[in-house]
């Protein structure tokens, strides 16, 4: 005769139920609470424990029966969920690959041990979040007990500054993403890199990218810029090549995107000052300020007239107001050379000239003729400089060489 639901359940929470019992009604059952209460059952097989802790693992090691079974069975994977159930760092710092196929299966359950663990530590804790599959992280955080201990692993971890940071930028991305820290404890994590020294896995940094560029598109939160920037900094340069194009380039550029990457640019500096200024990911940003200011203020260069002096002093009064307007944005794609705006330029006002020249988008260098316009710029705005200093480091240039051209300085003023 069949057993109903609550006979079975009964029988399952029986501490005196034989072995064989209790493996034919997991055999048997296919309910949840009955299952668990056989992975808690003491005298469970080490078949069914090894059976139940593929999807009951935190009621397995709840078993007192399971820590008997480590002390008498020869069972490999019983010993091996047992060590990292016991010493999670003496796991991790022997197992820190990834292994393949049916093994799999196999580290992901240890893995999972290790994040039940109680005497988890930061440094095992970023070897497991990096190489356990996302359905095992996943069951994992079901647990409120679990999710609690991690939150206080990562914050214990940012107060402590007698040892080495423990988590790489894979790691922080992963407790990012699955809601264990918030954006400010993120960016006090990436604080401890040092510019362009951590790499991670292309699928992470999308995963984690595109909710950032659609939440600073709906609202344009002050955390966003200060986020990408610290992330952008800390990026080698590979990882740049992976920033979806269509937050850099697309038709709504001129509405979020390019604002966004000018905020990045700003806190960039505000962070490494211009030493950073020729790296790639200072380049990657700044061009696409660059290309920005031109979408928004210059238009098409096949448009004809598109490179107007109210463009051009537009084009200085934005980046002034970032306080970017010492920036070498020749180097970074914004450039006067041709004719058309050396002529456009003369007729703007003295400040917006000496921005333009001093930041290398006239050239380094120009014919001392009256019929080359970049010439009389770049003598007016040293002449500009003369009447405010006198004889100082800071001129253009301060002799005309013999073939009647003058080199600005690019160590003074193209930073």
């Amino acid at each position: 005769m069949a057993l109903t639901a609550a006979e079975q359940l009964s029988l399952a929470c029986n501490e005196q139920a034989t072995e064989e019992a209790l493996t034919a009604l997991w055999e048997k059952s296919r309910s949840i609470k009955v299952r668990k209460a056989i992975a808690k059952n003491s005298n469970s097989s080490p078949q069914v424990l090894k059976a139940a802790s593929r999807l009951y693992l935190e009621e397995v090691l709840e078993n007192p029966g399971f820590l008997m079974l480590e002390l008498f069975d020869n069972d490999t994977w019983i010993k091996e969920i047992s060590e990292c159930y016991l010493s999670p760092d003496t796991y991790t710092g022997r197992y820190s690959y990834y292994r393949s196929g049916s093994q799999q299966e196999s580290i992901n359950q240890c893995y999972w041990a290790c994040l039940l663990s109680p005497n988890l530590s930061p440094k095992a804790l970023n070897e497991v979040i990096q190489r356990i599959s996302s359905e095992k992280l996943k069951r994992a955080l079901k647990n409120p007990k679990v999710v609690q201990k991690l939150k206080i692993l990562y914050v214990k971890a940012l107060k402590t500054t007698t040892e080495i940071w423990p988590f790489d930028l894979e790691a922080l991305l992963v407790l990012h993403r699955e809601g264990l820290i918030n954006n400010d404890y993120l960016i006090e994590g990436l604080s401890h890199y040092g510019v362009a020294s951590s790499s991670c896995r292309k699928a992470t940094f999308l995963k984690f990218l595109r909710p950032v560029f659609e939440t600073y598109k709906l609202n344009q939160d002050s955390e966003t810029p200060r986020l990408l920037a610290k992330i952008f900094l800390i990026s080698r340069a590979h990882m740049l090549h992976w920033v979806p194009s269509e937050n850099c380039y697309s038709p709504g550029l001129l509405k979020w995107s390019g604002e966004l990457y000018t905020k990045i640019l700003r806190l960039m500096f505000n962070a490494t000052g211009y030493k950073v200024l020729t790296t790639e990911h200072v380049k990657y940003v700044g061009g696409v300020v660059s290309k920005y200011l031109r979408a928004r203020f210059i238009g098409e260069p096949s448009q004809e007239g598109s490179t107007t002096p109210q463009a051009l002093t537009q084009i200085y009064t934005f980046l002034k107001s970032y306080n970017l307007d010492g920036v070498n944005f020749s180097s970074l794609g914004l450039s006067l050379r041709g004719k058309e705006s050396a002529l456009a330029l003369l007729k703007c006002d003295i400040k917006t000239k000496e921005f333009f020249t001093k930041t290398g988008c006239l050239g380094t260098w120009a014919s001392a003729t009256g019929s080359d316009p970049k010439y009389s710029i770049i003598n007016e705005v040293n002449e500009y400089i003369y009447s405010q200093e006198g004889i100082t480091n800071n001129l253009l240039f301060t002799s005309c060489s013999v073939r009647k051209i003058v080199s600005l300085e690019n160590s003074t003023h193209i930073f």
